[in-house]
């Protein structure tokens, strides 16, 4: 018995020991830039994806290192990976109302100076220009449609891949968590114009 009970702590040990491991290599996908010298600080896991490859449903994990911004203020690394059956193309992202985490401002992990920092070939055309928004992604990510508080970030991902990509702001895993729906955007838009429209008739507007 006492053998037994030995075994399965032993078996329990390893267990705990290997998903850590495993946890703490997934946040390789990013790689080693400034401060952040254990890979991503956030980790993108996509679910689903609907039939032009865009994430309808997505996790995000926070490195167990806990690194923060990667320049030691205000960018923060973010590595993202496709567990959906499908091709990932693109993911839309809200860091929330005045959060900036769209506002380029010329100093991302792409621009050439960190050390450590990622490789040229790591990088996009422009990168190492330090032109926005190419130095804040990677040879694997672009930018689509953006405004300062949210947009979109094009990929190509098959199942399994993974690649990377960096935000302004000290980001905590919440913010991205969850971006609305575009037909919950319209039905609040069109919500909005009709109490407008009531308010005018009231007011004799």
């Amino acid at each position: 018995m006492k053998k037994l009970s030995l075994i399965l702590i032993a078996f329990a040990v390893v267990t705990v020991l290997g998903a850590t491991s495993a946890s703490a290599t997934a946040f390789n996908v990013c790689p080693n830039v400034g401060f952040d010298t254990a890979g991503c600080q956030l980790l993108i896991t996509v679910t689903a994806v609907n039939g032009s490859g865009a994430a309808t449903a997505w996790t995000v994990t926070t490195n167990p290192s806990n690194l923060g911004p990667f320049d030691g203020v205000e960018d923060t690394l973010i590595g993202i990976t496709n567990s959906a059956s499908g091709t990932l193309t693109s993911i839309s992202l809200t860091g929330g109302v005045g959060s900036g985490v769209f506002a380029f401002d010329g100093d991302g992990a792409c621009i050439g100076t960190y050390s450590p920092g990622p490789t040229a070939a790591q990088c996009p055309v422009g990168g190492f220009t330090g032109a926005d928004p190419f130095d804040y992604a990677s040879a694997g990510a672009s930018f689509g449609a953006y405004t300062a508080d949210s947009g979109i970030v094009n990929v190509s991902l098959a199942n399994g891949a993974s690649t990377w990509f960096d935000l302004e702001g000290v980001i905590n895993a919440q913010q991205l968590s969850s971006t609305p729906e575009p037909g919950s955007l319209v039905l609040f838009g069109s919500g909005l114009l009709g109490l407008a429209a009531m308010l005018r008739r009231k007011l004799g507007i």
